[in-house]
């Protein structure tokens, strides 16, 4: 089975919410290789935008992870009982 085929077969498999993801990927990479190959052509818009697409899904699923992780932290440290009280938080804050 050649990669082509393999890819076919995998896209047709993967679930309807990542297609969209996974189109993103497809085009980026190869715009990246176009370019690679021919860097005095300059991108169009349509290229552009699909790259910036690509990049704000990247950046929105990591600011979710993080976000995640980050909530995940606190309330670990909550249930620990590892937690400052909010009148102490500001001392000396005030002081100029």
């Amino acid at each position: 089975m050649t990669s082509r085929e393999r890819l076919i077969r995998e896209v047709e498999q993967i679930p309807d919410f990542l297609i969209e993801e996974i189109l993103d990927f497809l085009l980026f990479v190869k715009l990246r290789h176009q370019s690679q190959l021919n860097p005095e052509k300059s991108s169009t818009l349509e290229e552009k935008n699909v790259l910036l697409a690509s990049f704000e899904r990247e950046i929105d699923e990591l600011d979710r992870e993080t976000a995640a992780e980050s909530f995940r932290q606190g309330w670990q440290d909550v249930v620990r009982g590892n937690t400052i009280p909010v009148a102490q938080l500001w001392e000396g804050m005030d002081d100029d």
